[in-house]
């Protein structure tokens, strides 16, 4: 029966192909080698469309680069992402009052730093008074975990801490940015953990975490404490320029033997060294668009397992790192520098990066400090 089948379509098929073959012969040579050509180029098209469709996308997207206004994202359509932000944005600024449990000091400073740098200060949440009320002394400093003051204290959370104060106008006490200055490898690097002078613990994160802090602070500082701040912010950017991969990409412990490559680590790096201005970025920002990763999805982490020895015993960096917000955002920050082509692949990564369905439901993820992150990302690409 099968066969029946398939000899009577194959004899419909020759009663309609057969008039235009027929023409087709009686046609002229050229005619005929035009029609091949056109053959091919279907039976290509249709083969390698998987090939071809990346660069026609891409070919859409350079008239909205070229014709655009300079250093402006020409995105797509964007009322979905910026319900989002507007959903993000309450959900942060509740998760600042959460009470069962509290926020951490580390994920309120991120808050109101998030929220300061998009929506305005957080004039109801003292950041000041609920961080000092935790601190340790006479360090006043901040372990990772408020139920185990007796860790070491993680450095980074302090650049936080800093960032977050100065959004609110708050000037840092001289033991707060004094803890920082302490803490500064004579090479320009800070430690994840107080205490720690070993360089193959010298960590990029917490390096470009001090240094937003010290740099949000420099304005409130007074004469003396400004040139201290002065002389840090230029170690520790040097630093962050020397130890980098290629591709302007940094791995979390330059010094640490397995140390490996980071994607959220090296779009905060780059996107910290952006906010510090001052040193010209093009060559490394052209760097980072023309080794564009594939767009990860919106919870996509990564993790680090490191086992640091400090003065106080033996303790684990156990972070996760959110890629997305801050591939975001370096590849915000890069755009401008970027040639045409770079700049045609960085438009079409980032659409197709807040258009992710975990974006546009990113006010749903579980963690306060992913949620904040991810509204950061999200609100600079949208600016």
């Amino acid at each position: 029966m099968l066969d029946y089948f398939k000899k009577k379509l194959t004899e419909l098929l020759d009663s309609l192909l057969n008039p235009f073959w027929l023409r087709l012969l009686a046609a002229s040579w050229w005619m005929r080698l035009g029609a091949v050509g056109i053959a091919v180029g279907i039976i290509a098209s249709i083969t390698f469309w998987s090939m071809l469709q990346p660069w026609v996308e891409l070919a859409m997207y350079l008239p909205r680069v070229e014709f655009g206004t300079a250093g402006r994202l020409h995105l797509h359509d964007m009322s979905r992402q910026r319900e989002t932000v507007e959903r993000l944005s309450v959900i942060v600024a509740a998760d600042l009052h959460a009470r069962d449990p509290k926020p951490s000091v580390w994920t309120a400073a991120e808050n109101v730093w998030v929220l300061a740098n998009f929506v305005g200060p957080t004039r109801e949440f003292d950041l000041a008074r609920y961080a000092r009320a935790q601190a340790k002394q006479p360090c006043a400093c901040w372990p990772e975990l408020p139920d185990r003051p007796g860790d070491p204290a993680s450095v980074f959370i302090s650049g936080f801490v800093l960032a977050a104060m100065a959004s609110q106008a708050t000037k840092a006490s001289a033991a707060e940015i004094g803890f920082l200055l302490q803490q500064q490898h004579a090479q320009g690097s800070w430690p994840m953990f107080e205490g720690v002078k070993t360089l193959e613990y010298a960590s990029t994160y917490t390096t470009a975490w001090a240094l937003i802090g010290l740099h949000a602070q420099h304005q409130l500082a007074d004469t003396a404490e400004q040139a201290l701040i002065d002389a840090a912010i230029d170690r520790g950017r040097a630093w962050l320029l020397r130890v980098r991969e290629p591709g302007a990409r940094w791995r979390a412990y330059p010094a640490l033997a397995g140390s490996t490559v980071s994607g959220s680590i090296s779009g905060m790096v780059l996107h910290a060294l952006h906010l510090l201005g001052t040193t010209s970025l093009a060559t490394l920002d052209d760097e980072w668009l023309q080794n564009l990763p594939p767009v990860p999805e919106a919870s996509a982490v990564e993790h680090a397992y490191v086992v640091t020895q400090t003065p106080l015993g033996e303790i684990h960096d156990n972070s996760e790192q959110v890629i997305l917000p801050w591939t975001l955002a370096a590849t915000v920050d890069a755009y401008e520098n970027g040639g045409l082509i770079s700049r045609a692949r960085a438009l079409r990564w980032i659409d197709h990066a807040v258009s992710d369905p975990g974006v546009i439901a990113g006010d749903r993820q579980k963690d306060s400090w992913t949620r904040a992150e991810l509204l950061y990302g999200l609100q600079f690409s949208l600016k």
